[in-house]
């Protein structure tokens, strides 16, 4: 993934532990939108998680902002945002074009159909709601996530190419098997709140190959390991979303 510079960090505050709840879960509180599932593509594994975690991320602050939890369109950004594709895509250009096009469609208007096709952005209305005015990265740290995470769901990468992650299926994730301390990531998913089992606090993170993945979709990742990055550098490339009053 290419290093996005001129990003500001996400919060500007002075952290004390005890301003956060110590549970915080945006799926709880309904802002969070169903887990669909990627499509798979022969001979490669699941695809689109760009376009499925920068969505869901936009439908999260979208809810917290109006109190309606709208279902926007997958179909509509991989279609349309012409780097992107089943073969791979960037979460910083998808939000860009999301921008530009001044929000999304619906997931009815713009039915998903799990394959790039010709873009129809200009033929259907998007949701009134749907705009969202920029995006950030937030400071590689705990705090810093914390912060962000505290105010609205946001959307990361991770890297997912280990055994351990393809084959979750509950506790919390520690992800042993990913390479230390680095940048790389090759999955999008989007952090939806923090709570933690006994002494191991962690990230509630939705994922987006379906409910028979994982907890009913979702992965508990560990949080305050105190490496750089956190683990398989969830920390790494963390983007807030701004959205239109």
């Amino acid at each position: 993934m290419t290093i996005l510079d001129n990003f500001e960090e996400s919060c500007s505050y002075t952290f004390r532990t005890k301003y956060f709840d110590p549970i915080l879960a945006w799926v709880h509180e309904i802002f969070v939108g169903i887990i669909l599932e990627e499509q798979f593509v022969s001979g490669k594994e699941r695809c689109c998680c760009w376009a499925f975690s920068s969505v869901a991320a936009i439908e999260g602050i979208v809810a917290i902002k109006t109190g309606k939890l709208i279902s926007l369109s997958n179909q509509e950004l991989l279609d349309c945002e012409p780097y992107g594709s089943c073969d791979g895509g960037n979460a910083h250009k998808a939000l860009s074009w999301v921008e530009g096009n001044k929000g999304l469609a619906t997931q009815d208007d713009y039915r998903y159909t799990e394959k790039k096709g010709d873009c129809r952005s200009s033929k259907i209305r998007n949701s009134a709601t749907s705009r969202i005015k920029s995006h950030h990265l937030v400071k590689s740290s705990e705090k810093a996530m914390l912060c962000a995470v505290a105010k609205q769901p946001l959307k990361v990468s991770i890297h997912a190419e280990t055994r351990e992650i393809q084959h979750y299926f509950g506790g919390v994730f520690r992800g042993q098997d990913c390479p230390f301390n680095s940048t790389d990531t090759n999955h999008g998913l989007v952090i939806v709140g923090y709570d933690s089992e006994g002494s191991n606090e962690y990230w509630i993170v939705k994922n987006s190959w379906g409910t028979d993945w994982g907890k009913k979709g979702y992965i508990f990742i560990k949080r305050n390991t105190g490496k750089k990055h956190g683990v398989c550098a969830i920390n790494a490339w963390a983007m807030e979303i701004v959205k239109n009053k």
